[in-house]
């Protein structure tokens, strides 16, 4: 199995895991695409698991992971709030480009309408699913 790289997130923690080597980082099997799991956990410090040396909560299956991963432990979201921290992850973007600044749309909004400003960028989904 390939090299894997996990990274988590501010507050919503994501783990990003290629269970294939990245382009650049091995021989002609990188030529293969990677297998991308996002595992997004969210209302948690980045301290609350076992591998990041929680005094208590246990994770063994995380703390695996982490073992055989590169793991980032400085890794940040641009806001507290989880729908403009996930709208960054998959674009990219600040939530004042994305125009997602909020859980909820603003008062006298449809939730559907805030969905253009993802629709209209590249998005990581979108990206990989392009390159198989």
């Amino acid at each position: 199995m390939g090299r894997r790289l996990v990274v988590w997130i501010g507050l919503t923690i994501g783990l990003l895991v290629h269970s294939q080597p990245l382009s650049g980082w091995a021989g002609p099997e990188s030529r293969r695409p990677p297998n991308v799991v996002l595992i997004i956990s969210d209302d948690q410090a980045w301290t609350d698991f076992g591998f990041m040396k929680h005094p208590a909560i246990r994770t063994p299956h995380l703390d695996r992971l982490a073992a055989r991963s590169a793991v980032f432990r400085r890794g940040y979201v641009p806001t507290s709030l989880c729908r403009p921290s996930l709208a960054t992850i998959i674009t990219g973007l600040y939530p004042h480009q994305t125009g997602i600044t909020g859980n909820d749309p603003p008062k006298g909004s449809e939730r559907a309408a805030m969905l253009h400003h993802i629709r209209d960028v590249p998005t990581l989904p979108r990206l990989l699913a392009s390159r198989g």
